[in-house]
């Protein structure tokens, strides 16, 4: 039976009305005695809605272009009584979802809503059944973060502290103003100030330069006005370089001073943990004897060794960032020959780390000063995950992750082998820890009794992602993900979906983000990765779900099974 649709155009209020319905929770999943009643042909621009009555059914417009076709085919006529509706995609993309069953009060009216909120006209085919109204599911058992702006505690005088309190009793080192439109990156020399923007646009009005920075001592910005931020990314060091880099994100007139500030007045203002005092006198003192490899390597050992102090941990990391750059062991056989293919399809100059080359063109090295600041948080962050989840597959090869760009521009990141392709679109100035944490986490996730299926094993390498994040500071960047994963696994739930079927990487990875924020809480909205990683001790060589439930009860206790056996287990 067809029956003429009526297209509604509601261009004022009652469109704002209807897109304020919320959507019916559990509708997604079609029970088994439902009966199929209409199809529904659109084509949709943002949302339209398609409301039913017994064997009519009209379209309203809601929001975005008028649809260009609407046709539904009334297959079964709703009957005269209280019901659930339920409607999935035969085809489609968006979302589809019921906003009204019928009953009494609505006059045993029903309507369902498709968004689709990519650009222009999309044809949707959606199939709407109806059945026994279902009970609405148990609330969601896990109480989802609020996302603070908790930035990465400062240091160098990036906002009012001690340092910048010290900086203005010191000697004043240089001072300069420009304008900057996005972002720029002033080079501090033993003698000169020099301006670049690898993004956007930079012009110096003025610049004063007072004297060299000596050895034992730290650039600390005094004044820093106009920019969005402003704060020294990489100092001078004992290896190679002669340059500090300040970077600058502004729109508009921009001011900075530095002063040289002796390095042990820095220092006594950033005291170490008392479990790991003895590991940071000894990186001092291998400074000292300028044995800059093994100092390195201590300071990043009490990076990944710290507690739960987070001024502590960064302050690790920015030393042993300060060392690079930290060329590393020196390049394999194995490492040479990659690196002779790749530079034959491309050329590309090696950048040695730890534990990552980067093999990028020399153009984009050109444009990107920091480069060795990059190289070295990557370094740090890697550092990180093989203590945390106890595995290096890279590493127990005897090898180094190698990243190159793809040539083309499309698609995302792909890991091949321990190398990294990453698309030059992915690829900003500056570089950003986005395209390579993904990647860069998969040498360090595989666990087959926590991963059931592909899709969980990406997921807990998402969750190794925001480990990486969580390491080097990014707590906003962090928890944002964390939110949206763990909205997704919510939102699957409602659905009356079970793990089985869970969406995307996000919400495979909301799932493991449900035992972190269940059993590995702190205070202050963080979590307790050390706790957590429990989990990967447990974890043995078989795979399913039953077998994550069971290495989740052996890390966490018996009410980790009893959380996920409520997330529904397939």
């Amino acid at each position: 039976m067809t029956a003429r649709t009526v297209i509604l155009l509601l261009l004022a209020f009652p469109a704002a009305s209807a897109a304020a319905r919320d959507a019916l929770p559990g509708r997604g999943r079609i029970p088994k005695d439902a009966t199929l009643c209409a199809v529904w042909t659109v084509d949709v621009d943002e949302v339209d809605e398609l409301v039913l009555h017994r064997a009519e059914a009209e379209t309203v417009h809601v929001e975005g272009k008028p649809p260009r076709r609407s046709e539904t085919e009334v297959l079964v006529p709703l009957p005269r009584r209280e019901l659930g509706l339920f409607a999935r995609f035969r085809r489609g993309r968006g979302k589809v979802e019921v906003v009204q069953d019928p009953s009494r009060k609505n006059r045993y009216r029903g309507i369902v809503r498709v968004t689709d909120n990519k650009r222009g006209w999309a044809k949707q085919v959606v199939e709407i059944y109806f059945g026994p109204r279902p009970d609405p599911p148990p609330p969601f058992p896990v109480v989802l973060p609020d996302v603070t702006s908790n930035e990465r505690p400062a240091f160098w005088g990036e906002r009012d502290g001690p340092e910048r309190a010290i900086a203005a009793k010191a000697p004043m080192a240089f001072s300069w103003t420009g304008r900057v439109q996005g972002y720029a990156v002033l080079s501090v020399g033993p003698h000169s100030v020099a301006l670049s923007a690898p993004r956007g646009t930079a012009t110096t009005a003025a610049s004063k330069w007072n004297a060299p920075v000596p050895e034992g001592h730290y650039l600390v910005l005094s004044v820093c006005d106009g920019p969005d931020y402003a704060r020294v990314v990489q100092r001078m060091n004992v290896a190679a370089e002669s340059r500090a880099f300040i970077e600058l994100n502004a729109k508009g007139t921009c001011h900075v001073v530095a002063h040289v500030v002796p390095q042990t007045a820095i220092d006594a203002l950033h005291p170490p943990p008392p479990e790991l005092k003895g590991v940071w006198e000894t990186a001092r003192t291998l400074e000292r004897q300028r044995k800059s490899a093994e100092a390195a390597s201590h300071w990043i050992d009490a990076a990944v060794r710290t507690p739960s102090s987070v001024s502590a941990r960064i302050w690790a990391i920015e030393q042993f960032c300060r060392l690079q750059p930290y060329p590393g062991p020196e390049l394999s056989t194995v490492e040479k020959l990659t690196l002779a293919k790749l530079a034959a399809q491309e050329p590309v100059v090696p950048l040695t780390g730890r534990n990552m080359i980067f093999a990028w063109p020399k153009e984009y090295l050109e444009r990107t000063p920091i480069r060795w600041r990059f190289l070295a948080e990557t370094d740090a962050a890697m550092e990180w995950l093989r203590y945390w989840t106890g595995k290096d597959q890279v590493r127990a090869r005897g090898k180094r992750m190698i990243s190159r760009f793809r040539a083309d521009d499309g698609g995302i990141a792909l890991y091949v082998g321990f190398r990294l392709h990453i698309p030059r679109a992915e690829m900003r100035c500056p570089p950003d820890h986005g395209p390579y944490s993904h990647e860069v986490s998969h040498g360090y996730i595989v666990f087959p009794a926590l991963s059931p299926t592909g899709r969980y094993n990406e997921g807990l390498t998402e969750v190794a992602r925001i480990s990486y994040w969580w390491f080097l500071g990014e707590d906003e960047r962090w928890r944002r993900f964390e939110r949206k994963c763990l909205e997704t696994i919510k939102r699957h739930y409602e659905d009356g979906g079970d793990l089985g079927d869970v969406p995307g990487y996000a919400g495979a990875a909301g799932v493991y983000l449900a035992l972190a924020r269940r059993f590995c809480a702190l205070d202050g909205n963080s979590i307790d990765w050390r706790r957590f990683a429990a989990l990967f001790r447990a974890a043995g060589g078989k795979r399913g779900f039953g077998q994550l439930a069971a290495e989740a009860e052996r890390a966490f206790g018996a009410d980790a099974r009893v959380l996920i056996e409520q997330l529904r287990l397939p």
